[in-house]
């Protein structure tokens, strides 16, 4: 396996490990307060010791975008949490009143519910990043070139 291919392999690999955590993290948090279907509540999930089983993730979003040098989002609100984690080149972001923040490959970044925010490509660099989210989306405005830039902030 050459390198750029166990590098892609560990970035997918550290992905669906995110994944899998907020999925089995959701499932413990929500047995204690929401009956679970029979098998799961029985402990009858074939891999794992315990109770536990899959929860509903059909609202949940996983996308690979590729921001070009310079590019980014709007502005913008998640009802959920979202996750970005950087495949390749270098991305930036950053929630509102906090500073323009930078990620890389097999770094996550954790945007909190309901804070505003953006996230994009470096300036000097494309990034390719995936991305996990649930609930809805409201769009706000534009990303200055001061807010980009870290001159301003919002």
């Amino acid at each position: 396996m050459d390198r750029s291919s166990f590098r892609r392999f560990s970035l997918v690999l550290v992905f669906v490990l995110l994944v899998a955590m907020g999925v089995f993290g959701s499932l413990f948090a929500q047995q204690q307060s929401q009956p679970q279907p029979a098998a799961a509540a029985s402990g009858q999930t074939a891999n794992m010791t315990g109770k536990g089983g899959f929860v509903d993730s059909a609202d949940l979003l996983v996308r690979r975008i590729r921001f070009e040098a310079g590019a980014r989002t709007y502005w913008h609100v998640h009802t959920n949490d979202q996750v970005i984690i950087a495949e390749e080149g270098e991305g930036w972001c950053q929630q509102q009143g906090g500073p323009v923040q930078k990620f890389v490959p097999g770094q996550a970044v954790l945007l909190k519910a309901n804070v505003p925010h953006w996230h994009g490509a470096a300036a000097t660099a494309h990034v390719v990043q995936a991305t996990m989210y649930s609930g809805t989306i409201k769009w706000l405005d534009p990303v200055t070139d001061d807010e980009y830039a870290g001159k301003k902030k919002r």
